[in-house]
């Protein structure tokens, strides 16, 4: 059981429940499960073949994790720590299949990409389900059921009073992790890398790395002085440093995004809560934002393609 201490209180989490065997969550669910007791939810293939073999996490080496891996849970326990990593258009379904399970004294830890979502409708939705936001740089490949490649990042949670404890949680279990006394600027800041990097490697089917490319500068540039801003409309500024400090950050991650993952599979992405907020929240203020709709129409066209394959 997993116990912390903040200040003179005792934080008990007496289960950690992660929402969302996608890349992310399996390698969040493996390296905490060394020390925690984790139980994922997903899908019936990735969730069976870490039944019965374990996750093969893939860094410098390869390890595989041994942790309870479900397709769904009929009871959360009270105090449990549930940590959601589904994509954002599923959040809403899974706060309601929470709520009916009743919990007490729980809180969620909400890391997802893009902005849109009312979180305060979903926190009344549970009384007794605490949401907290968080934004995550790890970087992860989901290459075929049982198996993720992982690249380590920073994960900031914002500051509430469970905060400090899902940090040293975190911390102890190799994932580096601090608490943000300003997570809606943090969210932006990733909002910006997101809708850059994801729809840009989707449609021309890159590593996130491969955007550094010369050809690819004035581009990226116009996408950053349209985000940046709709961005300043709401209060965060991002400047030339930012989007130098941006594009070293993307040379460091030679993963295929989880948007062009998506698109591969035939899946839907989140473009709408990315470059679709970015293109309705400057409608709404009158910023100009076409080459965000260029890459939202791209995107979407070739998601509703995939999604009548299926």
């Amino acid at each position: 059981m997993p116990v912390f201490i903040r200040g003179n209180r005792v934080m008990i989490f007496q289960k950690i429940i992660i929402f969302g065997s996608g890349a992310v969550g399996s390698s969040l669910g493996a390296l905490l499960s060394v020390n925690h007791s984790v139980t994922l939810i997903g899908r019936q293939s990735h969730i069976q073949r870490i039944s019965s073999e374990g996750l093969r996490l893939i860094t410098d080496s390869e390890t595989i994790y041994r942790m309870d891996a479900r397709e769904y849970i009929d009871q959360i326990p009270d105090n449990s720590l549930i940590i959601i990593t589904t994509k954002a258009y599923s959040l809403p379904g899974v706060i309601d299949q929470i709520c009916k399970l009743k919990p007490r004294n729980c809180f969620a830890v909400v890391l997802q990409n893009g902005l849109g979502i009312d979180y305060r409708s979903l926190s009344k939705k549970c009384l007794g389900l605490n949401i907290v936001r968080g934004v995550t740089y790890l970087a992860a490949e989901f290459f075929k059921p049982g198996i993720v490649r992982y690249w380590p990042g920073r994960t900031l949670i914002e500051n509430s009073p469970v905060s400090d404890s899902v940090v040293q949680m975190l911390n102890r279990s190799n994932i580096k992790a601090a608490v943000s006394d300003d997570i809606m600027k943090e969210l932006w800041q990733k909002m910006m890398v997101n809708c850059i990097v994801n729809p840009l490697t989707a449609i021309l089917k890159i590593r996130n790395d491969e955007l550094n490319s010369d050809h690819l500068f004035e581009l990226k540039h116009k996408l950053f002085e349209e985000c940046s801003a709709v961005a300043s409309s709401e209060g965060y500024i991002f400047d030339s440093q930012f989007e130098k400090k941006m594009n070293g950050l993307i040379s460091l991650y030679k993963n295929y995004s989880s948007m062009y993952q998506d698109l591969a599979k035939g899946k839907r992405t989140e473009i709408d809560f990315l470059n679709g907020y970015i293109i309705r929240l400057g409608d709404e203020r009158k910023i100009a934002t076409p080459v965000n709709k260029v890459l939202y129409s791209l995107v979407k066209y070739i998601e509703g393609r995939g999604l009548e394959r299926e």
